[in-house]
């Protein structure tokens, strides 16, 4: 089975730029979008990021979609900077997505693509970090997160029902949580939103906190580490990102667990598409310097990537022999690189269950 999507983009630029580690000064781009998926019907959405909000150091990054088949809308808003007052890191974000009729297709790397079940679900969440930097490279800092999900059936009652299926599975109505966290932040890339050379890497601890009447327990570490080497002067980047993330806890519904699949981990796979208690996502890409365009676009860079990795359900660390029980997939992408310098990309994806395309900003990691 496949998914095909039509877009339709705008750009809305402001000229002026700063290269390096340095924040864009006051600079918007939005990018509206029409689509269709076999899944999700017909799709409407915006993607949009405010570089240098009013002059000052902050970032802004949004998203909404829509699609009329499934009846999914999500909203993402972001805003972070890092040198609040010269010494800090400070992010603050909200998150809202509902669906009629989601997809679930088990838990593990096993899980059947061919059966899925169907549920609907309502998921709102906001979060909040802040950190201190050292040594202008290294950042430590706490957060705060608090997310509600309520799950009902689907409204296709001819579809199969995961409430019919999974009868015994955990908390299957829904989960009210509360997450306390301690990052770690290490960035030595020479631009943040268009990296040509340098290292990031983001980690973090979760667990979460007691609250009135609510009895659930759970532990969650994340380690996101990317690196960017150039090679023959510059027009070629070899970018690679290694994800790990683990969970602990007693009776986690599947969907407090970790989860891969989408244009931010694994992208010739459908978002969400493999559940379980730690995943591990390895992705290459070359990067090369393509042509220039003109002034709004200054050039278009192609590119081709590989993404290997698997949910797995192990005490620690994931499974490595044998390989042949890693999933891969393949990328070739598109980007345009703004006046501002910041990418706008197209992605088109394939594995062994179908084809997917993206529009997005910024590039996937």
């Amino acid at each position: 089975m496949t998914r095909a999507t039509l877009l339709l983009c705008l750009f809305l630029l402001s000229p002026s730029f700063s290269y390096g580690q340095q924040e864009l000064q006051d600079t918007l781009i939005l990018i509206p979008s029409l689509g269709y998926s076999d899944d999700l019907g017909v799709g409407l959405g915006a993607n949009g990021l405010w570089a240098g909000v009013l002059g000052s150091s902050f970032t802004g990054q949004g998203d909404f979609q829509y699609a009329n088949t499934a009846g999914q809308s999500l909203v993402n808003v972001n805003v972070f900077t890092k040198r609040l007052l010269d010494v800090l890191y400070f992010e603050l974000g909200v998150g809202y997505q509902k669906s009629r009729n989601a997809r679930f297709y088990g838990i593990g790397n096993e899980s059947n693509f061919n059966d899925p079940s169907y549920y609907a679900f309502e998921d709102s969440n906001y979060y909040g970090r802040i950190g201190f930097g050292l040594f202008d490279l290294v950042t430590l800092g706490v957060g705060y997160s608090r997310r509600q999900i309520g799950l009902t059936r689907s409204q296709r009652p001819d579809d199969p029902q995961f409430f019919d299926r999974f009868l015994d599975h955990p908390r299957p109505s829904g989960l009210n949580t509360t997450y306390l966290e301690f990052f770690m932040m290490i960035d030595t890339r020479n631009n943040i939103y268009l990296p040509t050379d340098g290292f990031y890497l983001f980690s973090s601890v979760n667990q979460t906190q007691s609250r009135t009447g609510e009895d659930f327990g759970q532990q969650r570490i994340l380690a996101d580490a990317r690196y960017y080497l150039p090679f023959w002067s510059g027009d070629m980047i070899l970018a690679s990102r290694l994800r790990y993330e683990r969970e602990w806890g007693e009776n986690v519904p599947f969907y407090a667990q970790t989860r891969i699949g989408g244009q931010d981990t694994f992208r010739a796979w459908r978002t969400n598409r493999y559940v379980d208690a730690g995943s591990t996502v390895l992705n290459v890409e070359a990067r090369f310097k393509g042509f220039a365009v003109g002034s709004a676009i200054t050039r278009i860079e192609p590119s081709i990537g590989l993404d290997f990795g698997r949910v797995f359900d192990t005490r620690t660390f994931p499974p490595i022999p044998p390989f042949e029980n890693y999933r891969r997939g393949w990328s070739l992408g598109l980007t345009a690189v703004t006046a501002s310098n910041i990418p706008v990309r197209f992605d088109y994806a394939w594995a062994d269950e179908g084809a997917l395309f993206y529009l997005h900003l910024l590039q996937p990691f």
